[in-house]
């Protein structure tokens, strides 16, 4: 068995479609989080309250990078690896 046939093209292409599914709904979770951070940015009146949201400011940016990183990562290693 070679290492092209471990897995059926089937199945790789099931979980690609599911990955980009769930890539493309984390698109739509972060534009949600950013307008409710700048609603909160907006609205906060208070020195802590601001200190809060540019915390979460950064939470998010991590978070994008990790979102990003999850899909474009695999793709290119895969089209290292593919023949």
């Amino acid at each position: 068995m070679t290492s092209t046939n471990l897995v059926s093209p089937q199945v790789v292409n099931f979980l690609d479609a599911i990955l980009r599914l769930l890539y493309s709904l984390s698109f739509v979770l972060l534009a949600g989080v950013i307008i409710y951070l700048g609603i909160i940015y907006i609205t906060a009146g208070k020195e802590e309250a601001i200190k809060k949201v540019h915390e979460r400011w950064l939470l998010l940016v991590v978070g994008m990078i990790l979102v990003f990183a999850s899909l474009t990562v695999p793709s290119i290693i895969g089209s290292i690896f593919r023949p």
